[in-house]
């Protein structure tokens, strides 16, 4: 689990309709180094709602949201994740539907990875 961005897309994941799939991602920091800790602490979240205001609204999983969005209709459903261990999350995604769909991850709202 490292942090450079592979130079071609992933292959895709296919899964059954209805059936649970296990995605796994890794945490880095801003010059791309992995961490070994949930992000962004709870420190972090503390500091930045102390400084701006709440900028950065949530602490570890629940910074994070991952969807799975019909390439189709563009209708999207939310996914569950969690803190695996040592910086890394485990997204358990689902195809609702037949199709194709994209998987995105968010971090506070903003794109980091789509699929």
């Amino acid at each position: 689990y490292d942090c450079v961005r592979p130079t071609s897309p992933p292959p895709p994941i296919e899964l059954a309709v209805g059936a649970e799939h296990d995605v796994f991602f890794t945490a880095c920091d801003s010059e791309g180094m992995r961490v070994s800790h949930m992000i962004p602490s709870e420190g972090l979240r503390v500091a930045n709602e102390l400084r701006h205001g709440g900028l950065v609204a949530q602490a570890g999983p629940q910074a994070f949201t991952v969807l799975v969005r019909d390439s189709a209709s563009g209708a999207h459903d939310d996914m569950a994740v969690v803190y695996a261990s040592d910086g890394r999350y485990k997204a358990t995604v689902l195809a609702p539907l037949v199709g194709a769909h994209a998987l995105l991850l968010l971090l506070d709202g903003a794109l980091v990875d789509t699929r």
